[in-house]
Order: C-alpha cells, then structure tokens, then sequence
C-alpha cells in the first residue's frame, strides 16, 4: 500500500473517454535516464455495463517502460477502491512497450476506480516525455494518449579538482533539470551520500537564475545543513527547466574518509517523490602529495608557496636533512621544484641534484654516455653551502 499511495499523490493527469470513466496515471521516480522509476500507477475505472466475461485492457507505451523480458508477470497489484485485491492476469510484450491485463468481468466494482500499481519497470531511456495510450476488448481502441513522465539527462556536475580525503574543495556546482511541474512552497531536497557540507549558512548556497532555462517561480535556499539542501519554489516551474546550485567554500567540509563514489538524491516534497537517485557526484580518494602547492597527510591539508630560488629545509629527520628550492612556472599560483640538497645532520656531506636547464631545446646527444639526460647530480664534503670537495 505504501507504492500505491505513494504513486498516487505523485502527478495525475486525468482523461475522459468512452467505455473507460477513469484513466490517470501517476509515476514514483527517479526520472533520470537509466535509472528505474520505483512504480507507475494506472487508475481505471471501466464502465462496467457494457461488459461481459472478461475484459482485457492494453497499456500501450510511446517508449520501453516496462520490463522488456516478454510474458507473463506477477510484478504488479491490482486492487479497487477498498485495497482488495481483484483477480487478473497479466503479461508483458513488444519489448517493454505494453502490457495486457485480463479481468473476470464479474470482479470489476461498479462506480469505483481499480488501481493497478506496476513494479516490473525498465531503465529509462533517452530523455524526453513518454506517452501511454489504452485499448480494451469492449471495442475502444486507440483511446487518446496521456503523459506518463517526462525522462530527464543526469544532473551534471562542475569543475571538482580536490577530492582527495581531507581536501576542502573550493566550490561545488550541481545543474539539475526538473522533470515534474514544481509549484509554490513546495521544496526540493538534495541529499548526497558522504557528509560533505558544513551546513553553516543558507548564503553559502547559490541559485544561479541566469543559466539557460533556469527554473522559475525564484527558488530560495530555505535550509541549508550538514547533510541536505533544501530548495522552495515561489512560484510555478515547469518540466525542463534547470535548477543550478553552487555551493561556496565555506559550506564544504573537507572531505570525509572512506574513500569511494560520492552520490545524491533529489526529492520533491510531493509525497516525498524521488525524481534523482543516487546521481553520481565525484570520487573521493586516498590522500597522497601532489597538486602543487598542496600536500596531504591523513585529513591534514596544507597549502603551502616557496620563495623561487631560495634553498628550503622541506624535510628533517634524526640522521638526514632535504633542502629545496622552486621556478615559476605559468605565474606565481604554478611552482616546480628545480634543486635538492640531501645531506646529513651534521652537514659532513651532501649530495645535490638539479634539473637541467632549457629542457626543451636541451640536445641529448650531446651527453656522454651513461650520464643523465635531464638532471646534475653531484656529491661533496662539508656543508653544501661551503663545500670542502666535490
């Protein structure tokens, strides 16, 4: 009973036609290409006085909705207006595209809608809206088609370089396109999977209302905490339209161990439909040294800037020192190491490596053989800043 009322407050469009008082049907998300909705419910309410035996009614769809393993199929209730179960007998068939329900004629109620609740879904396909038509064997055929759901593409994600654990990212963009009509006060939650926001305030949290096709009615952030985003509608807007989010820096938390696939939900406060499930996000990875200037250790992040040219004690232990020095590289955001010094503790003697110069136009064949091609490395006694010998 929970998937029919569920299904049921979800986006009704109802159709009158002959031999057929009642057709709607409602949709229990996601919406997102090559994910499966939860169920699709048919309200039907067949005018039962013009039937005899049995009736047999084909739902006929624009697109595969259904599970595409053709035959017969359990996958489904069918029950009236009290949640009795009626008798039938069921079948898919043309590839996901329909499906045939038998009824006893004699089981059918009189003035009362049947609800047939459908499990046995397909992933979607490509985006777009999907229509269903409905024939019986009372002699209605090609009854007018009704909008099922309208399929959408996966939200996208913006640029997200840092996702190592530990790293706080610098600002995180989420494009999402609307696939059921939103209203006034009504809300949108974005949930994702790993605990990556620092909830500290709704202004951290941006709508952009000039992306194409941005969604309408002037959407607020109406709450913003560790764990979700919550969007209200002031107004109507419609299926299509994209509702962009970036969240500032200070609403990212550094990110969080274990590491693996980071996903989000999103959901419509109509009957807590769930229009995105488990959307990809981004990665989070082991902590390693790397993306200049940062280093990592465990959840410590560093940024850190050298002085070019200047010799800098980087790492020291009981027994050994490493002194360093950096060049520019694109401008003073880009450094690259171009000299090491390794010596002992007490500076008796070191060794000392540094890159060559004009590596681009160097011409290697002019190196004796054995030697290195892209580095000098020397070694020497004393300290290194006043060598005895080399």
């Amino acid at each position: 009973m929970n998937s029919f009322l569920f299904a049921l407050a979800a986006w009704l469009f109802p159709l009158q036609v002959s031999g057929m008082t009642t057709f709607t049907v409602g949709v229990a998300g996601p919406f997102v290409t090559g994910q499966t909705p939860t169920s699709i419910t048919f309200t039907i309410q067949p005018d039962v006085a013009a039937i005899t035996g049995t009736l047999t009614i084909t739902f006929d769809g624009s697109a595969q909705i259904f599970d595409n393993t053709d035959g017969a199929t359990t996958a489904y209730t069918l029950v009236d207006s009290g949640s009795s179960t009626l008798a039938s007998t069921a079948a898919f068939s043309g590839s996901g595209n329909q499906m045939v329900v038998t009824m006893n004629a004699a089981s059918i109620p009189t003035g009362s809608d049947s609800v047939l609740t459908v499990t046995g879904l397909a992933a979607l396909p490509a985006a777009g809206a999907i229509t269903c038509g409905v024939s019986d064997s009372n002699g209605n055929t090609a009854l007018t088609t009704q909008a099922v759901m309208t399929v959408v593409a996966a939200p996208t994600i913006g640029s997200f370089p840092l996702t190592a654990v530990g790293d706080q990212p610098t600002s995180l963009e989420i494009s999402i396109t609307l696939p059921v009509v939103t209203a006034a006060t009504q809300t949108l939650t974005i949930t994702p999977s790993a605990t990556i926001f620092t909830g500290s305030a709704t202004s951290d949290v941006t709508i952009d209302g000039a992306v194409g096709n941005a969604m309408a009615g002037s959407p607020t952030v109406s709450a913003f905490t560790t764990s979700a985003i919550t969007v209200t509608s002031g107004g109507a807007s419609a299926v299509g339209e994209v509702l962009k989010l970036t969240v500032a820096q200070a609403g990212l938390a550094t990110l969080p161990s274990p590491t693996g696939a980071v996903t989000f939900d999103v959901v419509h406060s109509v009957s807590t439909n769930t229009l995105v499930n488990d959307a990809a996000l981004f990665t989070i990875t082991a902590g390693a040294a790397g993306n200049d200037p940062i280093a990592r250790w465990g959840n410590v992040v560093r940024k850190f800037e050298l002085h070019p040219g200047a010799m800098t004690l980087l790492l020291q232990t009981p027994q050994l020192q490493l002194f360093g020095s950096v060049f520019e590289g694109g401008g003073p955001w880009e450094q690259w190491f171009d000299h090491y010094v390794l010596t002992d503790i007490e500076q008796t003697r070191f060794m000392d490596i540094k890159m060559k110069k004009n590596l681009l136009t160097y011409n290697h064949s002019t190196s004796r053989q054995g030697a290195f091609k892209t580095m000098d490395v020397s070694m020497g006694y004393g300290s290194f800043l006043k060598p005895l010998l080399t």
